[in-house]
């Protein structure tokens, strides 16, 4: 295919009549999901996003309920110490609750543990304290990966 139109009439046509569930994830900018929205009439599409003005305006919201206090522990905790968690229960879930259990902050925070533990041989309450200096001068966006500039790279971004 060379043009987005000549690939949305394949894929309405690919689907046909057939009942098909089509998840469409992700989406930033209405112009990316237009293509799926065509033909296809017994095909349910489920799409999720973060921007709710990007969604068809008959489309039918769900709202998707926030992470658990146990769940943001658990993904900010992912791949650390074990013997060092444990020890340092309340300051995990002190910056879990300081996190808003948002789990592309959470990812981004593990990320930055992970690399001063593992990484520089750091000590977890020492990242920890790192970590909410950089927040208490920077805000959430300290995390943020310079190179991020575009769509692509978005996941290692809070701001983008």
């Amino acid at each position: 295919m060379t043009t987005t139109e000549a690939a949305r009439a394949a894929l309405a046509e690919a689907l046909g009549d057939r009942r098909i569930l089509l998840v469409v994830d992700d989406v930033w900018n209405r112009a990316h999901l237009d293509p799926f929205l065509h033909g296809a009439r017994n095909t349910t599409r489920l799409i999720t996003t973060r921007f709710d003005r990007e969604l068809p305006e008959t489309a039918v919201r769900q709202r998707v309920d926030a992470m658990r206090s146990n769940e943001a522990l658990a993904l900010l905790s992912c791949e650390l110490p074990r013997d060092q968690i444990s020890t340092l229960a309340e300051p995990m879930g002190k910056l879990t609750t300081r996190l808003g259990e948002w789990a592309q902050l959470l990812k981004l925070a593990n990320g930055f543990l992970r690399d001063r533990v593992c990484k520089h041989r750091m000590s977890l309450k020492r990242a920890i304290a790192d970590l909410n200096n950089r927040f208490d001068a920077r805000g959430f966006t300290a995390l943020d990966d310079a190179k991020v500039r575009d769509y692509d790279t978005r996941h290692r971004s809070v701001s983008l």
